[in-house]
């Protein structure tokens, strides 16, 4: 039998991390050698433990899944990089995409094909999730946009227009049912793309464009 595929696993939720073990557990091919919580955790394992292929996901604290790609890249460029996210935002894809990422996959995948997927960039192949195919697909047909606004997410224009309204990160999580992490993030995307460099220009472009009544 050939060597089995080493995978080292990056995710900051247990259960997560939990059921990938399990599910590579099924697989004669396939052997975790070590597993993160967080991206300063992933990269220094991943020098430590050589794997075949790291499973990544883009939001853990501290050092970001993005910084941590960016980083493996830098450190192991021959590195396999699968991307496993609950998020299919563009500007996440193609940040990934920008810093190399071998495939992208969503959280929501069956197991036969995440499993496959892992398979497939350990051959040098790209894996990409079929509905983040369809959204570059859009994209590619799509005339670009106008700047600025027309670069947001329809879930960045809500958390503009809550911002707008004075509410805190955390009433923001609370109304959207995401994380005060996650609100956070769409924030500092927001700035990014509006070229702003604090959360009270955010707030003060938001009212100058009249989000407080969309």
């Amino acid at each position: 039998m050939c060597n089995p595929i080493h995978v080292l696993i990056a995710d900051d939720h247990p259960i997560v991390r939990h059921g990938l073990m399990l599910l590579c557990a099924t697989q004669p091919d396939l052997k975790v050698v070590a597993e993160a919580d967080n991206g300063a955790e992933v990269v220094r394992l991943a020098a430590q433990y050589a794997p075949d292929v790291v499973i990544l996901d883009l939001m853990m604290p501290g050092v970001d899944g993005l910084t941590a790609l960016r980083l493996l890249r830098q450190q192991q460029p021959a590195i396999h990089i699968l991307v496993l996210s609950s998020f299919a935002d563009d500007a996440y894809v193609a940040a990934a995409f920008a810093s190399n990422v071998n495939g992208f996959y969503l959280k929501e995948s069956n197991t036969q094909n995440l499993l496959e997927a892992i398979r497939a960039v350990h051959r040098g192949e790209n894996a990409i999730h079929p509905t983040i195919v369809q959204q570059m697909i859009r994209s590619y047909k799509t005339p670009p946009a106008s700047p600025p606004l027309a670069s947001l997410t329809p879930r960045e224009v809500e958390v503009l227009q809550l911002v707008s309204q004075g509410l805190s990160n955390e009433a923001i999580g609370a109304q959207l049912i995401v994380s005060t992490r996650t609100v956070t993030t769409h924030i500092r995307n927001i700035m990014a793309k509006l070229e702003l460099t604090n959360r009270t220009q955010v707030a003060l472009f938001a009212r100058e464009h009249g989000f407080e009544s969309v």
